[in-house]
């Protein structure tokens, strides 16, 4: 894929998702390798067998082999578009990077399929064997045809941590049990004893608590990746920071590195590949010429927030998040940033600081503009100082919660940041 035809895939993307009309269902986007121009407007229904099906515009139904298409922007997934510009620019940790945040926001078997995919050329690409195999396990779990064997990593076989190399075992374990082709077995068996050979080296020097299946994501542990999202948003249009990589690979990474931070013991976390705490924001349904189905809305948004505010006052923690889930479900805008916010201080009553911060993050990223967006952050700031001792992180946070809350003028969320920052003053 040269970059004229990756900046034609984002760019056809971004105007599908803000401008299509709502008799269109889906707005997938897919640019097949050798062709100038993307097409808009599919809908991608499988990644099986080796190939993506998809139903092109005007309702023709293509198939083409996985390796044949250089790119798919999946409607809703802007993660994936950011991890396939970033492989375009070579800048492969920082595709690694949102790959993960793409495969945790998810929302089916079709998007996990076709990231998992992507995720184990990107790690080949990048040299990191260890993980690169643990996503091609986890295709051929899904879907056990022998045309995935040709995603068997071709880099010679790395030095990951720990983290890493015990994600990739799990992963091929899950595979072995899932696998009935006879090739994919034994392709599985091959890798296993690799990827084995350098879990064990890592173990070596790993005193962190153990590593639960489906609690990291290459690595990264899914209790994190409101780091790791605030950490490439932050870097956006630069290099990004540099730091030590959990697959030892050359490339820098744009974003905390894997398996620096301890993995969520087992019951920390739903044990799957994406946290389910708090629901991705669905659109909004349609109204009426009217507008009395938008006044009905806003009347039933307005209740909702001041009887989950009452649950929240109440300490009625389980009830609000609830009540947050199930709105969330037909929420967008102000009222999914609202709802997101009061999850996180749900989730910080029940004890679940790791999720409250997840949740809280995914608010102000996904709503930037929004009211609540700078306590949001200041609430992660806290949260990652009183956790893990975090004060570099506590501190961008409290900086870009101060500058939010002054652009709104909200004079104590601006005070509360300050202090915190004149608290984090001169700390390592």
């Amino acid at each position: 894929m040269n970059r004229r035809n990756c900046a034609n895939l984002y760019t056809i993307a971004a105007m599908a998702v803000a401008a299509r009309p709502a008799s269109i269902a889906r707005a997938d986007v897919v640019l097949l390798r050798g062709s100038a121009i993307a097409l808009e407007g599919c809908e991608v229904q499988s990644v099986k067998g080796g190939v993506v099906s998809f139903i092109a515009p005007g309702g023709r139904r293509m198939q083409q082999p996985f390796d044949e298409v250089a790119a798919i922007a999946f409607d809703g997934l802007p993660e994936l578009d950011n991890a396939e510009a970033a492989m375009l620019d070579e800048d492969l940790q920082r595709a690694i990077g949102w790959f993960v945040l793409a495969l945790a926001d998810a929302r089916d078997d079709v998007q996990r399929q076709w990231v998992h995919v992507r995720l184990a050329k990107a790690h080949n690409a990048a040299g990191q064997y260890t993980s690169a195999a643990g996503h091609a396990a986890a295709v051929f779990a899904l879907d056990d045809n022998p045309l995935w064997k040709r995603l068997a990593p071709t880099c010679a076989p790395d030095a990951p941590a720990y983290p890493a190399a015990e994600e990739a075992m799990h992963r091929l374990q899950a595979a072995r049990r899932a696998v009935r082709s006879r090739e994919l077995i034994g392709l599985i068996d091959e890798l296993n004893r690799a990827v084995r050979t350098a879990r064990d080296a890592a173990a070596e020097d790993w005193s962190g608590r153990r590593i639960a299946p489906g609690s990291t994501i290459s690595g990264y542990a899914i209790n994190e990746l409101g780091a790791l999202r605030a950490a490439l948003a932050e870097s956006q249009g630069d290099q990004g920071p540099r730091g030590e990589t959990v697959n030892a690979s050359p490339a820098p990474a744009a974003a905390p590195a894997p398996g620096n931070m301890p993995a969520s013991a087992p019951g920390d976390v739903p044990q799957r590949d994406a946290p389910v705490s708090v629901s991705q924001p669905a659109e909004p349904a349609a109204v009426g010429e009217a507008g009395v189905g938008a006044d009905a809305d806003a009347t039933a948004a307005a209740a909702a927030a001041h009887e989950i505010e009452s649950m929240l006052a109440d300490g009625r923690y389980r009830l609000a998040l609830d009540r947050c889930e199930a709105r969330l479900r037909q929420s967008s805008g102000e009222e999914a940033a609202r709802l997101l916010a009061q999850s996180g201080r749900a989730l910080r009553g029940l004890d679940r600081p790791r999720e409250a911060a997840v949740a809280l993050m995914r608010s102000a990223l996904l709503h930037p503009d929004s009211p609540v967006a700078p306590d949001c952050l200041l609430q992660t700031a806290e949260i990652y100082l009183e956790l893990d001792r975090n004060p570099g992180t506590a501190a961008r946070l409290a900086e870009m919660a101060r500058q939010g809350a002054e652009r709104r003028r909200d004079d104590i969320i601006a005070a509360r940041a300050k202090a915190l920052l004149e608290q984090l003053r001169g700390r390592p």
